[in-house]
């Protein structure tokens, strides 16, 4: 943890109080669960997958393509939404970044059903974005922190490479961009493995940021 930022400074997690605790429990279930910016994710998810369904049934790529654009949009507006109405909460931020893997594997799914010799590109981008990040994405739930856009509280460097408003767009966006924009699958391709290589650098970071915040082992018998 980063020693310059003290515990307080924390956006903390909604805590139960001791009395009354089955009422506080339900309070801060629904607090976590009825928001209006989870609600705008929900739909986001809805309305994409349900533009995937359509160009399965139609055939067209073009349906996947509005599927992705309703997956981007309304992965910003969520976003404001919550900061906006101060609805930021540990469930959302976990129904964020699963929201943002479920549409995003169904859509290259599709991408590559139209275009086999892109598959390479699409193959590698999935693992690096639905494996390798989809990890590192859950890893803030470690420390008191509401979200990754917040790992700057923990470690700068992490936050910076991974989660930065630069880092998102480059890492989703651009390669997406390359891959749809390009004849070519080599760009997104070669943009990918560079992800793929910043995500295991921070992938050892993030287990080593993990091992400083555990208590010392007990002392050996005997020794």
């Amino acid at each position: 943890m980063n020693p310059s930022v003290s515990q307080a400074q924390f956006p903390t997690l909604p805590l139960v109080s001791s009395a009354s605790r089955a009422q506080d429990t339900n309070a801060a279930l629904a607090r976590e669960l009825c928001t209006w910016a989870n609600l705008v994710t929900a739909i986001r998810l809805a309305g994409a997958l349900g533009l995937f369904a359509v160009g399965w049934q139609d055939g067209r790529l073009r349906w996947a393509l509005y599927g992705l654009l309703v997956y981007w949009v309304g992965d910003l507006v969520d976003g404001w939404v919550a900061r906006k109405l101060r609805q930021e909460t540990l469930f959302g931020a976990q129904m964020d970044i699963l929201a943002d893997r479920l549409s995003v594997i169904i859509f290259y799914v599709s991408y590559v059903i139209h275009r086999p010799g892109k598959a390479a590109a699409a193959l590698a981008f999935l693992f690096e974005f639905a494996v390798l990040d989809t990890y590192l994405s859950n890893q803030f739930i470690r420390w008191p922190v509401l979200s990754p856009n917040y790992f700057y509280m923990v470690d700068r460097e992490t936050w910076k490479w991974l989660w930065s408003k630069p880092a998102k767009a480059f890492n989703c966006g651009l390669v997406t961009l390359l891959l749809i924009g390009l004849p070519w699958q080599w760009p997104a391709l070669l943009v990918t493995l560079v992800l793929i290589g910043i995500r295991l650098r921070f992938s050892y970071r993030m287990l080593d940021l993990t091992r400083s915040r555990l208590p010392p082992a007990p002392p050996v018998p005997g020794r």
